[in-house]
């Protein structure tokens, strides 16, 4: 039984050790994963830390020959990206996911295109700087504390297709 749990203590020791790659491809610093290989689509994903000030996601991205449309950002995919004052979204993206932009302190503009129908709870919680956001037409649940933490949001636009606005939205 000794031998057993060494074992299984030792494995468990080295799979915190491994280092997985969180990512199909990268463009332009701009990491992504395929969402799916039949229809051309892929999500904005999280590999380290962005350290540009100013990001512009792309509505395509080509790789290996093939185009694929920007259809989503991913979970976490920015979280904690200090440096990052403003992101550009294309009409592509129809998802932010959950804690997308997570603790980007400085992060001062960004604007949700109509084609957004869903904000991940957490998307935009600690984004101190953050001064006005719009919710596009489509979105119908701000989630769990999305807004929370932005200090210096003044101004909120919320479209009447908004149903539900849960605990510690803002």
């Amino acid at each position: 039984m000794k031998i057993l749990r060494t074992l299984l203590t030792s494995i468990v020791v080295l799979l915190n050790n491994v280092s997985v790659s969180a990512y199909d491809f990268e463009v332009d610093g701009i990491y992504y994963n395929i969402t799916s290989a039949k229809d051309l689509t892929v999500e904005v994903t999280r590999n380290g830390t962005y350290m540009n000030k100013e990001y512009v996601i792309p509505s395509s991205v080509v790789f290996e020959r093939k185009a694929y449309i920007v259809s989503s950002i991913g979970s976490d995919a920015f979280k904690h990206s200090y440096n990052i004052k403003k992101i550009t979204i294309p009409t592509t993206i129809i998802g932010i996911g959950e804690s997308a932009f997570e603790g980007c302190e400085n992060l001062k503009s960004v604007v949700i295109p109509k084609s957004v129908t869903s904000i991940g709870r957490f998307a935009f919680l600690g984004c101190r700087k953050l001064a006005s956001i719009t919710i596009p037409d489509h979105v119908s649940i701000i989630e769990e504390r999305t807004f929370s933490g932005c200090l210096n949001l003044k101004s909120v636009t919320i479209p009447n297709s908004v149903t539900r606005i849960e605990i510690y939205a803002f």
